[in-house]
């Protein structure tokens, strides 16, 4: 009997209830008994498309910025120096519905591409090493691990997009079958007003798995996230948008709170090398970079800012694959136990997808899992040099404590306590002095306001408190530059006499207090302003 007639005896087997006189009959549900067809011959298909697709909703992302993530990789792929990324309310799902929309300026993609594009797997650079992806499970796997419905549209013209459809409840209907054919399709107005000459735009509606349900509690988590994973693109400028607020950059390794803090110290980097997985005797490094902060510039920093500016209570560190961070934690630190001190040193470890085995990345990039091969190598160098910079910090530390209680002599003669934060990194550990009259103490500090006022006073616990506005013209052209050289007599004398002027404020009479003393600080800001700036 020939193959072909055996396939034909098969395919007519009242086993399968599909014969000749049925073959035109309700197509029964995806993935039932009926529906094991044999139309590959004498094999089973190798996916149950309805119940893989529901299984591999629960194998992917930890939250939805990772999953967004995947899509922006894309963007980048494609060569996009623009990517928007638009969160709506969706009143069409629900109360809490939401849609998303990721939109880029890349190369486009034509119908087959496109259609590959939606497919698990399906991907024009599979298992390359020169980029973000490699397995082309990330559009797909990302998008139904948030939403049931995934549109991909493309263009080279903005007259004549395409588009195609991936739709979780279609498929297990037996509505569709796979991917329909990418069609001629207009964008959604509420996507295409944000849509470029060229590009590729991802849309997912019917969103069932989003933690958050506000549209602005989403939108400022999404820029924390993408500010950390795509620091590097974003300083090399890549611009990414979020409901049109543009994504800053956020190094955890290299803080800089504000330009009058100073900045960390950066060591050089260690390299390993390792052999290259493509052979022809190539090799690929690792680079590891360490970074000290300046414990005895943010020590006094309120604990309220230095949380704010990442500077406590975060991971030491970034794992970054092809500039894009992949992991962020306690990795490859060998024996090392963290401690608080850790806090105040930070790690980058940088490698290219060529060594993705060493790292254990998966197709989501959410973390590493190191082979043996990669601690050994790494571990033992990265765990001396954090026990190092932990005792670095603790004796940095050790000499605050001591600089907080040896009174200078210069604090000595003008009987005041006076205790600086947030100024310069030249200044603020030959300033640090500590004796009192009148038990008063004294502060200045600084910070970003949009008050009209040079600076803000106030007297709580005993503590005269002097907050400079940095967003104020006399910041920036009279106390900045005063204070941005050596510590100097000129310096310290217009310290005090600051100090003068807040003690006066925040003595003044009863009936001084209020509206007439805001008045008085209002009129000295302002005309302060208008001389400095000529206005």
């Amino acid at each position: 009997m020939t193959s072909e007639r055996q396939a034909r005896r098969t395919s007519e087997s009242p086993n399968t209830g599909l014969g000749r006189s049925k073959r035109h009959q309700a197509r029964p549900e995806l993935g039932s008994a009926a529906s094991k067809s044999h139309a590959c011959g004498e094999y089973e298909p190798v996916v149950r498309t309805d119940t893989f697709i529901r299984a591999t909703r629960d194998t992917g992302y930890r939250n939805v910025a990772m999953a967004l993530a995947e899509l922006v990789d894309n963007s980048l792929e494609a060569h996009a120096h623009h990517v928007e990324i638009i969160v709506e309310r969706d009143e069409t799902n629900g109360e809490d519905g939401l849609r998303i929309a990721v939109l880029d300026d890349g190369d486009g993609m034509d119908s087959p591409t496109l259609a590959e594009a939606l497919r698990f797997g399906g991907s024009t650079r599979f298992d390359s090493r020169d980029g973000q992806g490699r397995f082309g499970m990330g559009l797909p796997n990302a998008s139904v691990s948030q939403a049931r419905r995934v549109q991909a549209f493309s263009w080279t013209d903005l007259r004549f997009p395409i588009a195609a459809q991936l739709d979780i409840d279609s498929l297990a209907q037996s509505l569709t079958r796979g991917i329909p054919r990418p069609e001629s399709t207009p964008l959604p107005d509420w996507v295409r007003t944000h849509a470029r000459s060229k590009g590729t735009a991802i849309v997912w509606t019917r969103c069932d798995r989003i933690q958050f349900r506000r549209v602005g509690m989403l939108a400022r988590q999404l820029r924390r996230e993408f500010g950390r994973v795509f620091r590097r693109f974003l300083t090399n400028g890549i611009v990414i948008r979020i409901n049109g607020e543009a994504v800053a950059a956020l190094d955890p390794v290299r803080i800089v709170p504000s330009p009058a803090l100073g900045s960390v110290t950066e060591f050089p980097p260690m390299i390993f090398p390792f052999a290259d997985p493509r052979g022809a005797g190539r090799r690929s490094d690792v680079e590891v970079r360490f970074t000290l902060l300046p414990v005895a510039l943010w020590a006094d920093l309120p604990v309220d800012e230095k949380r704010s500016y990442g500077i406590t209570n975060c991971a030491a560190v970034s794992v970054l694959r092809a500039d894009r961070e992949v992991a962020l934690g306690w990795h490859l630190l060998g024996a090392k136990k963290r401690e608080n001190y850790d806090d105040w040193w930070r790690c980058e470890i940088s490698f290219e997808p060529c060594l993705d085995e060493f790292f254990g990345v998966t197709h989501s990039k959410q973390g590493i899992r190191p082979s043996a091969e990669l601690i050994d190598a790494l571990a033992p160098s990265l765990e001396a040099q954090a026990r190092r910079l932990n005792r670095a910090v603790r004796d940095s530390f050790e000499k605050v404590r001591r600089s907080a209680s040896e009174p200078a002599s210069l604090a000595q003669s003008l009987h005041h306590k006076l205790v600086l934060t947030g100024v310069p990194p030249r200044a603020i550990d030959r300033r640090r002095r500590s004796v009192t009259v009148e038990r008063t103490q004294y502060r200045i500090s600084q910070s970003g306001s949009s008050s009209p006022h040079f600076a803000e006073v106030r007297k709580e616990n005993g503590i005269i408190d002097l907050r400079l506005n940095i967003n104020h013209p006399f910041f920036r052209t009279i106390y900045q530059p005063l204070h941005g050289g050596a510590d100097t007599k000129e310096s310290r004398a217009f310290d005090l006499w600051l100090l003068a002027f807040a003690r006066a404020m925040a003595e003044a009479p009863k009936d001084a207090q209020g509206a007439l003393r805001d008045t008085f600080l209002t009129n000295w800001s302002d005309a302060t302003a208008l001389l400095l700036e000529g206005r």
